[in-house]
């Protein structure tokens, strides 16, 4: 891991300056999971349909400003356990944005599978504001320690709103977001941009009926160049059952 990480800062470093138009972004994270007690390595590429060099606004979010349609996947893998992930963003001309996910997880050690297939549907009710539900299907088969197979699934409705207010490359990103199902919880996170390049946040997450079973992390990002940026977050819980630092994200991005 401590060799992946210099070779990707410099693929990062190196790969945008070929070409005049930005299409392709690749992420390359090395973090701590919350509520997971070892480390993974997780790579992500993202295409978007249309040049994000001649588009305006943050870099970091971008496509949303410009409703740019996007698919990305993402791998990620964590000892014998691993993670593949597809996302595909499509904008219509008509405010309306929909976004369809599908992830596979596999542990190898005690061969449990996880499957998640999710949808959802937002209408940007004004220039600012824009409102949504999503469903997502979960099913998981895992062993107990005997080997015992024991196999499930359940639904959960996802509304969220997310309120974005960007003025010269300043301002707002709020996202908040309501996951209804077995479990409930609370999620969302805001960001402020002091400009085109930096952007100070903190994402929350929150178990509705056992508030203790929370997370909280301060993230920024700064992007040297339209190329090139560097994330970093540290997170924690509040309450009895905190422990200290639950999460840490350090993340690379490069775009060319």
């Amino acid at each position: 891991m401590k060799k992946l990480l210099p070779l990707a800062l410099l693929f990062a470093c190196n790969s945008g300056l070929a070409s005049d138009t930005i299409q392709h972004q690749i992420d390359f994270g090395v973090s701590d999971l919350y509520d997971f007690d070892d480390n993974f390595v997780g790579i992500a590429y993202t295409y978007a349909f249309e040049d994000l060099a001649s588009a305006s606004g943050p870099h970091n979010i971008k496509t949303y400003l410009n409703r740019i349609n996007t698919l990305s996947t993402r791998a990620l893998v964590l000892d014998d356990f691993y993670d593949i992930d597809v996302e595909y963003t499509h904008y219509f001309d008509n405010a309306l944005v929909v976004r369809s996910n599908v992830e596979y997880a596999k542990d190898n050690d005690f061969n449990n599978e996880y499957l998640m297939l999710n949808g959802e549907l937002g209408n940007n009710i004004t220039t600012n504001l824009q409102l949504g539900v999503g469903v997502t299907y979960l099913y998981r088969n895992e062993s107990d320690v005997f080997g015992v197979q024991d196999s499930s699934n359940n639904w959960r409705l996802t509304p969220y709103v997310r309120y974005t207010k960007i003025e010269q490359g300043q301002g707002w990103d709020f996202v908040f977001k309501q996951i209804s199902g077995k479990e409930d919880y609370y999620q969302g996170r805001a960001d402020y941009y002091i400009n085109e390049n930096w952007f100070i946040g903190i994402q929350a997450l929150a178990q509705t009926n056992e508030l203790d079973n929370n997370n909280f992390e301060v993230q920024t990002q700064y992007w040297f160049n339209e190329h090139f940026s560097f994330n970093f977050g540290l997170g924690a819980g509040f309450g009895d059952d905190s422990s200290g630092l639950d999460s840490v994200t350090l993340l690379v991005t490069s775009r060319f």
